[in-house]
């Protein structure tokens, strides 16, 4: 359910405003406004969500971030909130079983919500590594169970008491899930089958956590993978709503041109009404107003969440002036996660089942060598998708009837192109090709809608450095207490989302929300790995 938001701020004053109005903001803002704080929240976007958001063309609901999501199920961290928001009836989730199919060169294998079930699977082919499996298995579920018992938010006895109380979560920061295989597993190709939904996180197994790598597939193994009901907007305007609901605003169209600092503390933040960038469906206007026949608005506050990409949090609202020399060293030396080109495809009559396509999620690999894949995608525009994502599979409301929705993506380098409007016209014409030739015969006679979504146009869309999908990458070095901490060098203010613990994700980031949230009414701590739930 949409409301009709107000067009400019009610207050000349708020106790916190939220910048950016992805589901971290928003989480971070509902539950501030719960607890009794005037809480603005602000986007620069006519919608809210951030990614999580969805439109419609000729009939067919397109997604623009995630389409598999993790901690939906009663009791876990999304549900929760939604629940203390009092918008949990705005939304359904619909059960994603199995989670994908993985295509190998010789093999291919379903990914079900269960660690016992995709380990009786894996034993088929690999029949004498199945106690081994287990014995990587449980050592993954007391890992969740040792991240689950750590509290909320840190303080420094806290943190000191981690390798006694939490003894293998200690074990693992500083290793890669590849580093972790290797105690339990010793065949390469199964460990790549087991790891096969890394494409999910722009990263392979010699490089990603192991503990955001734990964290994630554990939270699907035993919380389940879910799909909102209509698309992503269905939960952005839900969480949006939430936030109004406790009393909260949310200020679309609305983008922060800075972050006042006085004395080494958050003053204020002054904010342009750029409503004129934007025209129907969301779409980016091609002659906006210049930059001062906007209207600006000046507010103080006690507190500043920003939700927003970091760079340009600190670069660009902030001001590198009011950092510390080493925080801006440690923020420049952050690689962001690595941009994606996604091709949304509306298609009538074409028959699925034939194409072994009847999955929410199919990732396909052309070698075993994870390695090698990830360092094709990570040097050139892709020829063919590393994943067909067909959401209507799950909820056929997405697309009319006897028609889907397809999604061909596939990861590339920010800097690959330097006209990415026709470079993404050309890659999508390449993965169209690719699917018709292996997948889907006559594809390109079945379209009635196509949309091409670029490492440019996140930039453009999301502000998001390097059109970087997930916030800094998650390899050992940055995540856990090296990722950026919510609170910053500038007394009040905070951070939220992607760029700071525990991680992407929708859970990833309502989980970061809600830790924001609770350290801002405490005014101290710090925060590190959670699980969802």
């Amino acid at each position: 359910m949409k409301r009709k938001r107000k067009r400019r701020p009610q207050h000349q004053h708020y106790d916190v405003v939220v910048i950016g109005a992805g589901l971290g903001g928003l989480t971070a803002g509902g539950m501030l406004a719960r607890a009794g704080q005037r809480v603005l929240v602000v986007d620069q976007r006519p919608v809210p969500g951030g990614v999580v958001h969805s439109y419609v063309r000729d009939g067919f609901t397109i997604d623009v971030g995630p389409h598999l999501l993790s901690g939906c199920g009663p009791g876990w961290v999304v549900r929760r909130v939604l629940r203390d928001l009092g918008a949990d009836a705005q939304v359904e989730f619909i059960p994603v079983d199995p989670l994908a199919q993985a295509i190998f060169p010789d093999y291919q294998i379903e990914i079900p919500p269960n660690y016992e079930a995709l380990v009786d699977q894996l034993a088929e082919r690999w029949t004498e590594q199945r106690h081994y499996m287990r014995m990587l298995f449980r050592e993954m579920a007391q890992m969740y169970s040792d991240i689950d018992a750590l509290p909320a938010t840190f303080g420094i006895w806290d943190y000191l008491k981690v390798p006694v109380m939490q003894p293998i979560f200690a074990k693992y920061p500083n290793q890669s899930f590849e580093e972790m295989m290797d105690g339990f597993l010793q065949d390469k190709q199964l460990q790549a089958a087991l790891a096969s939904l890394w494409v999910y996180f722009g990263l392979p197994p010699s490089q990603i956590s192991a503990v955001f790598w734990t964290v994630v597939m554990m939270s699907y193994f035993f919380g389940g993978g879910w799909y909102p009901k209509g698309g992503l907007s269905s939960l952005a305007e839900a969480f949006a709503n939430g936030v109004e609901k406790q009393g909260g605003e949310v200020l679309l169209s609305t983008a922060a041109a800075r972050i006042m600092v006085e004395n080494g503390r958050v003053a204020g933040v002054e904010l342009t009404d750029v409503s004129d960038r934007w025209i129907d469906g969301g779409r980016l206007n091609p002659d906006p107003l210049p930059d001062d026949e906007r209207e600006r608005f000046v507010i103080r506050t006690d507190s500043v969440i920003s939700n927003a990409d970091a760079r340009h949090t600190f670069r660009d609202l902030v001001g590198v002036n009011h950092l510390p020399a080493d925080y801006v060293r440690e923020l420049e030396a952050g690689e962001p996660s690595l941009s994606l080109v996604k091709v949304a495809l509306g298609v009538q009559d074409v028959d699925l089942e034939a194409a072994g396509l009847t999955y929410h999620d199919t990732v396909i690999y052309d070698t075993w060598d994870m390695d090698a894949a990830f360092r094709q995608m990570s040097q050139s525009l892709p020829e063919g998708p590393c994943d067909i994502t067909v959401p209507s599979v799950t909820d056929p409301s997405l697309a009319p009837a006897g028609g889907h929705v397809i999604y061909l993506w596939n990861y590339a380098p920010y800097d690959v192109a330097t006209d990415w409007q026709a470079a993404g016209q050309a890659v999508a014409d390449d993965m169209i090709a690719w699917t018709e030739e292996h997948y889907l015969p006559g594809l390109s006679d079945q379209i009635v809608f196509r949309d091409i979504s670029t490492p440019w146009t996140l930039k453009q869309y999301v502000r998001s450095s390097q059109g970087a999908p997930y916030g800094w990458t998650f390899t050992p070095d940055q995540m856990g207490f090296n990722r950026l901490q919510p609170r910053t060098p500038i007394e009040n203010l905070y951070l939220a989302g992607h760029w700071t613990t525990p991680g992407a994700g929708v859970a990833g980031v309502v989980m970061s929300g809600e830790r924001t949230a609770e350290i801002v009414l405490a005014q101290e701590g710090f925060a590190i790995w959670r699980k969802s739930a």
